[in-house]
């Protein structure tokens, strides 16, 4: 039979989940919940174009992700899952089937779904497109900036859950992945200060030190903005430094006051906030890895215009 699709593999990998002691994983429900499904040998190694996967594992991954997101089941370490008192509730709730509509019933997923599908062309209630609505590439541009903004939203998450010395080493090595102190790792610090004001990290921008770009990190819970008293702190040691541009990164976001504030300083500083800095992070491979790379190719025009020409020119 054909392998179901991510939505039909929520309540059979969450009921699977149900009947474990403690913690489980993927791969220890697989065979579970393939023959509760019925599936044969052959469905089961049926592979991913990419070769890397069985197709049903990857699709049981994916339900995994969006119920993790739902509250249904919770991580307990990498890998590693359990289902959750509102998981049992969802079962009892639905008991024919759970998708993304169901899950849809609850803020916190409706909020991370928002996000990580902000810049597709569809709207967020229509959780399942029909498939004559949208042509091949418009689906793959879709899926892509779902996975785009999926990986955004996660990022920041992680970074929240680190140390703020994480947060800040991510920062250097973001900067000098697009580019800053010609991408050498020995251009890019971080330093042993501390307090308000204080410079988290520093990137040499040429060989000989002469000029250096300030680095202050602040790791904020979302809802805890950055204002204006912390800019000035910044600008205030960038002054005493004799520094004289300067990147402000903050897992939260600016205020109007504080953004009105550093367009008047003499400075040139940057302000990143999390969306910017967790998109920034992924398009450049930082705190992420490239799994697959698929590319979209078309005929080339020129070579059929100039056999038609050629055939045109044969002709009596």
């Amino acid at each position: 039979m054909p392998i179901p699709d991510y939505q039909s593999l929520m309540r059979p990998l969450l009921n699977a989940a149900s009947k474990s002691v403690g913690q489980t994983s993927v791969r220890e429900l697989t065979i579970d919940i393939a023959r509760s499904l019925r599936l044969s040998e052959a469905d089961l190694t049926e592979m991913l174009p990419s070769g890397r996967q069985s197709l049903f594992v990857n699709r049981l991954n994916w339900a995994k992700s969006y119920l993790t997101h739902s509250g249904a089941i919770e991580a307990t370490r990498r890998g590693y899952f359990c289902i959750t008192n509102r998981g049992r509730s969802l079962l009892g709730a639905a008991p024919e089937r759970i998708d993304l509509k169901i899950l849809m019933q609850f803020p916190e997923f409706e909020i991370w779904l928002t996000a990580a599908r902000q810049g597709t062309a569809k709207p967020t209630q229509n959780v399942e497109p029909q498939p004559a609505e949208i042509n091949p590439e418009e689906s793959i541009d879709q899926s892509f900036s779902e996975l785009h903004g999926a990986n955004c939203v996660d990022l920041l998450d992680r970074v929240l859950a680190a140390s703020p010395t994480f947060f800040e080493r991510m920062i250097v090595d973001l900067l000098l992945a697009m580019g800053y102190g010609g991408g050498s790792l020995e251009r890019g610090l971080l330093t042993a200060r501390s307090g308000d004001g204080g410079v988290d990290g520093i990137i040499q921008e040429d060989a000989l030190g002469l000029d250096a770009v300030y680095i202050q990190a602040k790791r904020y819970a979302p809802g805890n903005t950055v204002d204006r008293p912390a800019l000035q702190a910044f600008v205030g040691m960038m002054t005493g430094e004799g520094a004289g541009k300067g990147v402000f990164v903050t897992t939260s976001t600016f205020t109007n006051g504080a953004k009105a504030y550093i367009e008047k300083v003499q400075q040139r500083i940057v302000l990143i906030d999390g969306k910017a800095f967790a998109e920034l992070a992924v398009r450049h491979n930082v705190g992420v890895r490239v799994r697959q790379t698929y590319q979209l190719k078309e005929l080339m025009k020129t070579i059929f215009l100039k056999s038609f020409r050629s055939t045109l020119q044969g002709l009596p």
